[in-house]
């Protein structure tokens, strides 16, 4: 049986008069709040082109009736020189123990190439708002083996173990006089969700049935 997806439109747009959500809503991650109520968290830029994230509150029935906007970020870009100083963008959220666990992409702008990113985490009580980050620092970063950057993530607890999925950039090459990257999905395992141990294989997509599959 083939699945068959039905668009209902778009459901929200920045309309540019804040200063940290002048444009774009990207990289949406739903979070059911009760009933039909979702609270979808979202990618926002400012003047500068900073990712900062934002929320949107929706009746999954009635999408395009926005119940609820974020009137500040729920996480915004770090201090100067740290690795999320050009932006904070969310990627993945779970949950542990009591708290919700925001992993998200972390935005260093370069200089022979357009930018650097790395995954940090940032947590809040079930009940909270806003994020606060768990460290400074990022906690999948570039190493030896991955020397270019670190980006978008999937998180799961199974069994007791926590597995992680990640983008990892293989390389920049010129094209048009402009460097674009590329990268492969790798794979990682935690005991306690935040100290990763990685693997220097590209994870493959198994075939299951007809549905391909991470």
């Amino acid at each position: 049986m083939t699945c068959k997806w039905r668009k209902l439109g778009v459901v929200f747009c920045p309309t540019g008069k804040s200063d940290w959500m002048r444009s774009h809503a990207a990289v949406p991650i739903a979070e059911h709040v009760r009933d039909d109520i979702f609270k979808i968290y979202f990618s926002t830029r400012d003047d500068s082109n900073r990712s900062y994230t934002a929320y949107v509150v929706i009746d999954i029935n009635q999408p395009n009736n926005v119940l609820e906007i974020s009137e500040r970020p729920v996480l915004e870009p770090g201090s100067p020189g740290e690795f999320d100083d050009s932006g904070a963008m969310a990627t993945w959220l779970t949950y542990y123990r009591s708290e919700r666990f925001l992993y998200y992409i972390g935005w260093n702008l370069g200089v022979t190439v357009l930018f650097r990113n790395s995954i940090g985490l940032a947590v809040s009580g079930c009940q909270d708002d806003a994020f606060s980050r768990l460290y400074n620092g990022p906690i999948v970063d570039r190493t030896m083996n991955e020397p270019h950057f670190c980006a978008s993530c999937c998180v799961l607890n199974i069994s007791d173990k926590w597995h992680m999925w990640y983008l990892s950039c293989t390389g920049w090459h010129v094209s048009d006089n402009k460097p674009e990257h590329r990268y492969h999905i790798k794979y990682a395992t935690s005991d306690d969700c935040v100290n990763d141990t990685a693997t220097t294989e590209i994870y493959t997509l198994h075939i299951v049935g007809s549905v391909r599959c991470v």
